[in-house]
């Protein structure tokens, strides 16, 4: 971190029970979090390209190249769910810059510090995580 950054004060929503060394720790981890996100998502791109470039210049039989695209399918479904991952922690970090991190952005209520620690990118109170898994697309 450069001087500058650690100079920089964090705008931390007092209603969150958060202060803002605690942020400045989940901001952290959720920019290794990011990085390291970002790197196995170039790895799979990497590794599903030349899957696909060395299935194209094959000759493959049926069971070899079913074998092929379910791997594929594999991969791409990784992505998915490393691109899904990344976008909860650019929220997380938009959250932060924005002053509003630590509050669901459901109800407003804090999310609370014991969650947060084992989920940073958490966008909801424990209830409202709840009523979203009991309801999904309301």
């Amino acid at each position: 971190m450069s001087a500058s950054q650690s100079d920089n004060k964090l705008v931390v929503a007092p209603e969150s029970g958060l202060n803002e060394t605690l942020v400045r720790g989940f901001q952290s981890r959720l920019q290794a979090a990011l990085k390291d996100l970002s790197a196995e998502d170039h790895d799979l791109r990497q590794k599903l390209a030349s899957d696909e470039v060395a299935t194209e210049h094959a000759v493959v039989d049926g069971a070899e190249s079913a074998l092929s695209v379910e791997s594929n399918l594999e991969v791409i479904t990784q992505i998915q769910h490393e691109r899904q991952e990344m976008g909860d922690i650019l929220a997380a970090l938009d959250r932060i810059t924005a002053g509003e991190y630590g509050l669901c952005t459901e109800c407003g209520a804090p999310i609370g510090e014991a969650r947060l620690s084992v989920v940073p990118e958490a966008s909801h109170c424990i209830d409202c995580q709840e009523a979203a898994e009991r309801h999904p697309g309301h």
